[in-house]
């Protein structure tokens, strides 16, 4: 099923350790918003406390967690297991957002 603009994504992330100190890096985040922006999501980002880690919520529903760290910070890494999860975890969940409205359409 493909990606419809109801279907908002937000990349909620906290603050990861470089350098023996913990700051927000939202550039790690590049390839991630622009795989799932160029499938046709709306993302936005969001702030959290939770050191490492990041949260992805589809329509305000968590479908996805892992460490920040596990992303691949090189915008030229060829293969990010991470990464692909997180693809898959979005459109595996927006299908079943979509499966789950057309049920509930034809229902009533």
């Amino acid at each position: 099923m493909v990606p419809s603009p109801m279907n908002k994504i937000t990349l909620c992330y906290g603050p990861n350790e470089c350098l023996g100190v913990y700051k927000r890096h939202p550039q790690r985040l590049n390839r991630l918003t622009t795989v799932l922006t160029t499938l046709g999501f709306e993302v936005s980002l969001e702030p959290i406390n939770d050191r490492d880690r990041l949260i992805i919520k589809l329509n305000g529903e968590p479908i996805f967690r892992c460490r920040l760290s596990f992303l691949r910070y090189q915008p030229d890494a060829k293969h990010d297991e991470t990464l692909s999860r997180a693809v898959f975890a979005a459109l595996e969940a927006c299908a079943r957002f979509q499966l789950a409205i057309a049920r509930r359409t034809h229902c009533v």
